[in-house]
Order: structure tokens, then sequence, then C-alpha cells
């Protein structure tokens, strides 16, 4: 029985292979893991790629279905992928998980298509697998360190901001009712401008300030300023900047915080009235 399946797949994929370009030679010589199914779903071919990528030997996938890459929560999915694309249709880039032969996932990029026979009737499906688990699992790291940050954002007394190099906001996050008395929508308005804000008499510090960040990259500068909130409240901030240069053709921005600081300085000022008194 054996030697007769083995006969069955070696004419099926034989079949498969007579075609007008050599199939054989591109699934040999891809670097991605390719497998060659025919339409009842059993492994036909199983390239090199493949065997490092999974683990198992052709011959030990060759016949099989569904394939044991396949877990068994994912069969329903394989089926329905393979009837697809047996029916015509063409998959590109979707993300899937499968298992080593040690049990282990990955995360690939799988893309299908049919192959036809020299009667130009759809004979098989032929798959790419693209190991995109290091890319999944970057990604994965990039949202949870976004996690941390609005974490942190959250119990920020302050506003922490980003901006493009003609200061127009990239975003704005944290307690800015507190700090300016307006919320994170009217700031990214942007009306009116921050500069707006700063007092008259802080304005040309402020300036200096903007100046210095811009010419001084990865330099983290500070100021402390009074500003004017909307309801005529006036408040001493106390800001952080720091210019970060683009890289490969990116445009580069600036990024900080800003903290309400007036109960401090309020009380600086009671403190400076006191010594006056006393002297």
């Amino acid at each position: 029985m054996i030697e007769l399946k083995d006969g069955i797949i070696r004419k099926e994929k034989d079949a498969l292979l007579d075609s007008g370009i050599n199939l054989q030679a591109l699934l040999d010589a891809s670097p991605l893991a390719l497998t060659l199914l025919d339409l009842e779903g059993r492994v036909l071919v199983w390239n090199k790629s493949a065997e490092r990528m999974f683990g198992w030997k052709a011959e030990e996938v060759l016949g099989r279905t569904p394939p044991p890459f396949v877990p068994a929560d994912k069969t329903d999915e394989f089926k329905t992928f393979h009837r697809d694309a047996a029916m015509g249709r063409m998959r590109t880039g979707v993300r899937v998980t499968r298992q080593k032969k040690d049990g282990t996932g990955v995360d690939l990029s799988l893309s299908t298509a049919p192959i036809h026979d020299s009667s130009g009737n759809i004979a098989g499906v032929l798959g790419f697998m693209l190991d995109i688990t290091e890319h999944i699992g970057q990604e994965r790291a990039l949202m949870e360190a976004d996690d941390r940050y609005r974490t942190i954002v959250q119990n920020l007394q302050g506003i922490a901001y980003r901006l493009n190099p003609d200061y127009s906001p990239i975003y704005y996050h944290g307690d800015c009712v507190m700090v300016c008395g307006r919320t994170e929508v009217e700031m990214m308005a942007g009306s009116p401008d921050w500069i707006e804000m700063v007092m008259p008499g802080d304005r040309p510090v402020f300036v200096e300030f903007m100046e210095e960040a811009r010419n001084s990259p990865g330099k983290q500068v500070h100021l402390r300023y009074w500003i004017k909130c909307p309801d005529g409240t006036e408040r001493y901030v106390y800001q952080l900047m720091r210019y970060v240069p683009g890289t490969g053709g990116q445009a580069g921005f600036y990024d900080g915080c800003i903290y309400d600081t007036t109960a401090a300085k309020l009380k600086e000022l009671q403190l400076t009235e006191v010594a006056q008194e006393l002297n």
C-alpha cells in the first residue's frame, strides 16, 4: 500500500510539474518555504526551505493531509484556504500561525495560487510561506511599549508632546486642562498657538528656548515661564524639549513635557516677600 501510495504521489507530482516552466527548479531554488498540494490537500512537494523552516524532511510530509505543520485548531482555516485556491482564488500575504516539528509556533505570511495542468484545469495548489515571527515579535513589543507609554502619560501630572519641525503638533497627551486650561483636541487644533499663550514678558526667552532646541539636536533644553490660560488665569510652567533629527529621509521632530509649577512658584514668591519684609 505504501509503495502504491508513493507511486500515486509521484505520478500526480510529475503531472503537475509537466508544464512549460521548470517548476521543480523554482521550488528547489526558492528561499521561501514552498509546498505543492493536490486537490485533496495531500503534499506533493516540500522544498528545502520548508524543511529548514519546519524541521520535517520531505519524506515525512509527502502524501499527508492536512500537512503536519498545520496545528489542530487551524485545520478548518487550512481547508478553507485550500478549497478557495482549488477554485481559482489567490491569496497574498495572509498572516497565519503554523507549527514546527518541535511543537513551537511560527508566524507566517502565506500566499497561495492554483496550479494548472497542461489542459488548463486546476490540478493543485502552490503555497509560499515567509517566516515573519521576528517582525510580529517587534510589532508586539512596540504595542506593549506604546501601552506602557500611555499608562505613564495617563498618570503624568503634565503634558507629553511631539511636534513637527514647523512646530505643528503630532500629539499632545496628558492632563492638558490642568496645565493650560485647554483640552487635547484644542491643543491639536492649535488655536491659539502655544506661543500666543506665553505672557508677553516671557516671549523673548521662550523664542530663544525654541531656537536653542533647534540648534542643539539631541540636547534636552528647559525653561520656566508664565502663560495665560483661556479663562484668564496665569500659570507658571516648566517645559522640557529636545530636537530629534530625522534619519533615512524621515523628518525630525521635537518632543518633551510641560508641567504646571504654579503652586511652587507662588510659594517661592511668598517666601521672597517674607524675606524682604524681614530685611
